[in-house]
């Protein structure tokens, strides 16, 4: 990860670029996950993490815009995103949730440094990157907690954005 977070405000725009990428990518993961967590209940919940992911894209299209910025392609973003999702085989929910517990606090780290290196003008557009990690481990928490309404969390998120 620490190649990966920006130093300076000349990593900016690749860095924006890359992590607009992998959103498009998430949303593709998480809709090829339905092929190992097939139980509906869990396919509910992952097409709902796969929304947010393009509830965040489509958030940072206009950086991407006032930047100049020219992002690879849904169709080559998708492909990428749904070949991360063979490490899931023969795991269990379980195990998914508590990996979203420990890798999700990861990118919150990363997208801090996104908004220390950019523009003062990008960081209510960049909120998003951070806020949707939160959900998600909220929700898996719950998850892991055995509540009912762990999905509560992402249909909010979701309902936010589209209000």
């Amino acid at each position: 990860m620490a190649e990966r977070v920006p130093k300076d405000g000349s990593d900016y725009a690749p860095f924006l670029t890359l992590c607009f990428e992998e959103e498009i990518m998430g949303e593709a993961y998480f809709i090829g996950l339905t092929r190992y967590f097939p139980e509906p209940h869990q396919r509910e919940k992952l097409s709902l993490l796969s929304r947010i992911e393009r509830c965040v894209a489509d958030s940072a299209r206009p950086l991407l815009e006032r930047h100049g910025l020219s992002p690879r392609s849904d169709d080559e973003l998708h492909a990428i995103g749904a070949e991360g999702v063979i490490r899931h085989s023969g795991s269990t929910w379980r195990k998914f949730m508590e990996d979203i517990t420990v890798t999700f606090p990861q990118y919150m780290d990363e997208f801090a440094a996104l908004v220390r290196v950019a523009p003062s003008d990008d960081h209510v557009l960049l909120k998003p990157f951070t806020t949707h990690e939160i959900a998600g481990i909220e929700f898996a928490k719950r998850e892991l907690n055995g509540d009912p309404d762990s999905a509560e969390i992402l249909n909010n998120y979701i309902r936010n954005f589209q209000s």
